[in-house]
C-alpha cells in the first residue's frame, strides 16, 4: 500500500509516467523559471509604458476640457 503523500510525491516528480514523466515535469519546471524571470525582466518597461500613457491621456482630457469651454 502507497500513503497519499507517495503518490503526491510520484505525481510532483513525474515518476508515475516513468523517465518521460521525469523529463515532462522537468519541461514544465524550466518553463515557469523562464517565464517568471522575463516577467522580471519586462515589468519595468511595462511600468514606464503605462505612465507614458497615462500622461499622454491626461493631456488630452485637459484640451478637450479647454475645448468645451471655449463651446459654452
Amino acid at each position: 500500500k502507497r500513503s497519499f503523500n507517495g503518490w503526491m510525491w510520484d505525481i510532483h516528480t513525474g515518476a508515475i509516467a516513468g523517465r518521460p514523466g521525469e523529463i515532462f515535469m522537468a519541461a514544465i519546471g524550466f518553463f515557469l523559471v523562464v517565464v517568471i524571470a522575463t516577467g522580471f525582466l519586462i515589468w519595468p518597461f511595462l511600468i514606464r509604458r503605462r505612465k507614458e500613457r497615462q500622461k499622454l491621456r491626461f493631456n488630452k482630457q485637459s484640451s478637450v476640457r479647454w475645448v468645451r469651454g471655449l463651446q459654452n
